[in-house]
């Protein structure tokens, strides 16, 4: 029995923008105080890369071109790369506890396979030429 699929009809739909936004919620939670909030670099940079995910994902949905909310799929899912090496970072660092490390990474990289399922499907809808 094929799955219906139901109507999307703004960002906060995309089960992808989902798991960003509570990766997005987890980042501003354990970054808000104990080391990581002292080290304003890091703070900023992992906060802006995990950010940079949902912005991305929501700008190119409201697109007009097919091709375009691809790219911004790619860009997304580039900035999830980085904020999983800030993540491991952080724990290099002592910044996290061992907890919220492991819940973080695996909300990154389940983020990140939804992003390229995402991908996957919108690129075998889009029309010939647009692939």
């Amino acid at each position: 029995m094929e799955r219906k699929k139901e109507p999307v009809s703004k960002h906060q739909d995309l089960i992808a923008w989902q798991l960003y936004s509570q990766l997005r919620r987890l980042v501003l939670r354990y970054t808000r105080t104990g080391a990581a909030s002292r080290d304003y670099d890091y703070r900023g940079q992992l906060r802006r890369a995990v950010r940079s995910a949902c912005y991305n994902t929501s700008e190119g949905f409201y697109r007009y071109k097919h091709g375009e909310f691809g790219n911004h799929l790619n860009i997304a899912r580039g900035s999830l790369g980085e904020a999983l090496d800030q993540i491991d970072e952080g724990a290099e660092n002592n910044y996290f506890t061992f907890d919220q490390h492991t819940e973080m990474r695996r909300m990154c990289l389940r983020a990140m396979m939804c992003n390229v399922a995402l991908r996957r499907s919108w690129e075998s809808d889009a029309p010939e030429g647009l692939r």
